[in-house]
């Protein structure tokens, strides 16, 4: 949910673009109330569609000659006209850009996992991973899991027998502190957060690039759809 006005937001809605009124809100009430999908009442007020979840494929059905078949579908359909091959190209050209970011993460499953969750409700939007952050001088912070350097949002995942140490938590506080210092804000989760309920994690973190947007928006400053 959206910390700035408490309602929920899918992508298309994503920077409260339509207010509703009275009417519209108690017909939004209704949806909540009756929601078929089980997403806890959530549709986005505009539209009074349900959040997307994350369903991971199975490798033992969803495997290479299933995706070489949708490939093919979608081929005939990129070419059926001068503009779809043109549009194609900017789409394809967007995707090798997610599909090296999925690269960045080969050596970790826990940050896969979460990228996919992210992908799906379309926070790559806002979000990139693996990113490099430095103070105002220049001088090197550390390395987040995803950030958003438009809305100065860093996220990490962090191991609980690795980060649980004296040392490592003094460093993930010393990292934490020179963030703040220059404007980020930080949200750390433990691995069984993105095991155990990864859907209710990317939740937290939608709301929290709500609440970022919506700063930014009272602040004048303008928000647009772009890549971290």
């Amino acid at each position: 949910m959206c910390s700035s006005c408490n309602e929920y937001h899918c992508v298309d809605h994503f920077g409260h673009v339509v207010v509703g009124n009275e009417v519209d809100r108690e017909n939004f009430s209704s949806l909540r109330s009756n929601d078929p999908d089980g997403h806890d009442g959530a549709r986005c007020f505009p539209c009074g569609n349900s959040p997307p979840r994350l369903e991971i494929a199975n490798p033992l059905t969803e495997g290479l000659p299933a995706v070489e078949s949708r490939l093919e579908s979608l081929g005939r359909e990129m070419t059926k006209s001068a503009l779809r091959t043109q549009f194609a190209d900017l789409m394809l050209h967007r995707y090798k850009k997610l599909l090296d970011d999925l690269d960045l993460l080969k050596e970790s499953p826990l940050e896969q996992r979460l990228w996919a969750a992210l992908l799906v409700r379309g926070l790559d939007v806002y979000l990139a991973p693996q990113v490099e952050l430095y103070d105002y001088a220049g001088r090197y912070i550390v390395r987040v899991d995803f950030a958003s350097t438009l809305l100065r949002l860093a996220i990490f995942t962090d191991g609980r027998t690795y980060h649980s140490s004296e040392e490592a938590k003094t460093r993930d506080d010393e990292h934490n502190r020179r963030l703040a210092e220059v404007g980020w804000m930080v949200m750390r989760y433990w691995t069984e957060e993105v095991n155990n309920d990864v859907n209710s994690l990317v939740d937290r973190v939608y709301d929290t690039v709500c609440q970022r947007i919506a700063e930014m928006q009272r602040s004048g400053l303008p928000v647009g759809y772009v890549h971290a």
